[in-house]
C-alpha cells in the first residue's frame, strides 16, 4: 500500500509547519548531495526559511555565495551566485 497524497498548501499549525520544513530541507539537502556524488555534477542549493535564516549546500569549492552583509544576514534581493571553474574543463556560468 502506498502513501496517501497530500494537498500542497501552506500548513496552518506553526509547529507542524516548522517540523515539515526541517524534514523536507534535510531531505532536499540529502538528495542534492547524492546527485552530486552519483552523477559527478556540481550542485548548489540555497534555502531561506520564513524567518530569513539561510541554509545552503555546494558540492564543490568552485561555487561561491556572495553578497552577505556585515551582520551575517543575507537578503535574497541583494545576493547572487557565481558558478565558476578554476582552470578545469567545463563552462563558466554566472547568475546575478
Amino acid at each position: 500500500m502506498g502513501r496517501g497524497k497530500i494537498v500542497i498548501r501552506r500548513i496552518d499549525n506553526s509547529t507542524s509547519r516548522q517540523v515539515t520544513f526541517s524534514k523536507r530541507r534535510n531531505g532536499l539537502m540529502k538528495k542534492a548531495k547524492e546527485l552530486a556524488i552519483l552523477c559527478d555534477a556540481e550542485v548548489g542549493v540555497i534555502i531561506f526559511s520564513s524567518t530569513g535564516k539561510l541554509y545552503d549546500f555546494a558540492s564543490s569549492r568552485n561555487m561561491y555565495l556572495l553578497g552577505s552583509t556585515d551582520d551575517d544576514s543575507v537578503e535574497a534581493d541583494t545576493s547572487f551566485l557565481v558558478f565558476g571553474n578554476s582552470g578545469g574543463a567545463g563552462p563558466n556560468m554566472q547568475i546575478f
